[in-house]
């Protein structure tokens, strides 16, 4: 940035859109901001098979009788609330990064068969992406296309690509990523086209996935083209092994150990970080509501 190195050091808080308040996310900002992070990560869309259920959350358009969106009828509260916390990232020196389309919202994907009533039409999807970009790329986010794909589909690799040409064409000045599942390869289609600027993986929260850490960034150094590298997603902190407490969980220790396997294997342009809970914006009063 401005010639100089920038460590992304991110931290995921996917659901804030939803359901922070703003003074809540004021005092996580600047606790994180404290703590030496440089970017906080949130989903446009909230994420439907990980979510809190609680009363006062924000959704981004209006429902149908069966759950799914009407793009074509935003909810205005939403996306002032979601510009106004843009806004205040910025305000703090910090960097936005912004998921456009969690993969639940695309045909084909493993979190699609979960909530297959979130699943966008080419029209919505479009007008979706449009909308996201027109209310928050002035605050110059890095976009990832994709959220927790496996890339194992031939149609939902296809919208991922053609959502990565629709962004390349109306905001060429806004870089861009996607965000993979752990163990995903992503498809040379999408890792040479001129509209993706560095690569992004996940190693994972299973136990048997740790290795990922420093064996997909090998992966990434043998695409044809090479792009900057970063583990955005790791174990998280507080997380049960293999999604089970009973186990145990993952420590702070723990966290640093994955991440620095990911840098001294390559994944050198920052790293992603996760409070358990705290991704998913949970509250006393919230109850969880993961279908995966």
């Amino acid at each position: 940035r401005d010639g100089r190195f920038f460590p992304l050091v991110v931290d995921t808080a996917w659901m804030a859109f939803a359901d922070a308040t703003l003074e809540d996310w004021g005092a996580y900002l600047d606790t994180r901001k404290g703590q030496g992070f440089t970017a906080v990560a949130v989903s446009v869309l909230p994420i439907p098979h990980d979510r809190v259920v609680r009363t006062g959350s924000r959704e981004p358009y209006a429902r149908t009788a069966v759950g799914s969106y009407k793009v074509g009828r935003p909810e205005e509260r939403y996306w002032r609330t979601a510009e106004r916390m843009s806004q205040m990232v910025i305000d703090r020196g910090l960097e936005l990064v912004l998921v456009l389309l969690w993969c639940n919202y695309v045909e084909g994907s493993w979190a699609a068969r979960l909530t297959p009533w979130t699943v966008m039409s080419e029209d919505d999807r479009r007008a979706h992406i449009e909308r996201s970009v027109a209310t928050l790329g002035h605050h110059k986010p890095i976009l990832l296309v994709s959220g927790d794909d496996h890339f194992d589909n031939e149609d939902t690799v296809s919208v991922y690509g053609e959502v990565l040409e629709q962004v390349g064409r109306i905001a060429p000045n806004l870089l861009t990523s996607m965000h993979s599942s752990a163990d995903a390869d992503l498809p040379e289609s999408i890792a040479s086209s001129p509209h993706l600027d560095f690569y992004s993986y996940q190693s994972g929260h299973h136990l048997h996935q740790q290795r990922g850490a420093f064996e997909i960034a090998d992966l990434y150094f043998k695409k044809r083209v090479r792009n900057p590298l970063r583990n955005i997603e790791p174990r998280y902190e507080g997380m049960g092994y293999s999604h089970d407490s009973n186990v145990g969980r993952y420590s702070s220790s723990d966290v640093r150990c994955a991440t620095w396997w990911s840098i001294t294997a390559g994944a050198g342009a920052g790293f992603g970080y996760g409070a358990h809970g705290v991704w998913q914006w949970h509250d006393r009063e919230g109850q969880f509501a993961a279908l995966g």
